[in-house]
């Protein structure tokens, strides 16, 4: 584990400990450890977007009232090359945002070790399988290597949702898993994928959040995910990541959400 990361997530802890010792009834107890939840799940997402030449990048992450375990991260790497990650830790609360950091910190660690994304899978979930023990969490994860200058997103789905990838021949895919989330089997083997990015091609990876919000009746669903992606097609990354998420609370009406939402949008638009 890098000493960087180590000393972050040591951090976190301290801070959550001496928090929580401020307070003394249960409500103030559960609300401090809400707040928490939510600083550390901030803590470990990255505050500025690295550059990948000829793509457009966009990320956001929204916390609900019971703060789960979404991340998100750009890492780049060796040779120009960009790791993507987006994924869902099952559970809620302090635990969950613990989780969250660690998945994050194996996954660079692996990412630092290996270059296929099936060995950084492999790695980081034998990891998590260790420290998940007998619990039962797992971690929907997805990791794609962006290489700009290919122009290529080469990728393990690891039990997460499909992200969708609008073509700018208005067809639309899906990236379908490769092999279970992590923390459910050790020594599972993952397939990779590859897909081509042209100009104008759109890719939005996202947590159940998003398609999970729902009104008094219904949930906002992946039809609904589609048809924003498509009316803003043209737009920038982050247009696009700021109309799903209006659309999302137009849905929900000021409904009481308890999933977090996060979101990476992926533009192709060109070299130069």
């Amino acid at each position: 584990m890098p000493n960087r990361e180590f000393e972050q997530l040591v951090e976190a802890i301290n801070r959550m400990v001496a928090t929580i010792r401020q307070y003394g009834t249960e409500f103030e107890h559960r609300q401090a450890e809400v707040t928490i939840a939510a600083e550390i799940q901030r803590a470990f997402l990255p505050r500025a977007l690295p550059d990948a030449p000829g793509f457009d990048l966009a990320a956001v992450s929204r916390t609900a009232r019971e703060v789960g375990g979404d991340l998100h991260d750009l890492v780049p790497l060796t040779a120009g090359r960009l790791a993507v990650v987006c994924a869902d830790v099952s559970g809620k609360g302090i635990p969950a945002a613990l989780f969250m950091a660690l998945t994050r910190t194996v996954l660079r660690a692996a990412a630092s070790r290996y270059a296929a994304p099936a060995k950084v899978v492999r790695a980081a979930n034998e990891s998590i399988c260790e420290d998940a023990g007998e619990r039962g969490t797992f971690v929907t994860t997805f990791y794609g290597v962006l290489r700009p200058e290919r122009r290529t997103l080469r990728y393990v789905n690891a039990g997460h949702n499909p992200p969708v990838l609008l073509r700018a021949s208005r067809e639309w895919e899906t990236l379908e898993p490769t092999g279970p989330a992590l923390g459910l089997l050790c020594g599972a083997e993952y397939a990779e994928a590859e897909v081509a990015l042209d100009d104008g091609d759109l890719l939005l990876l996202y947590t159940d959040g998003v398609i999970e919000a729902i009104d008094t009746e219904e949930e906002f669903g992946e039809d609904r995910l589609r048809q924003v992606v498509a009316a803003h097609r043209g737009a920038t990354a982050a247009a696009v990541a700021d109309a799903v998420l209006a659309a999302v609370d137009a849905h929900v009406a000021g409904a009481e959400q308890f999933d977090d939402i996060t979101l990476v949008v992926c533009r192709a638009i060109g070299e130069g």
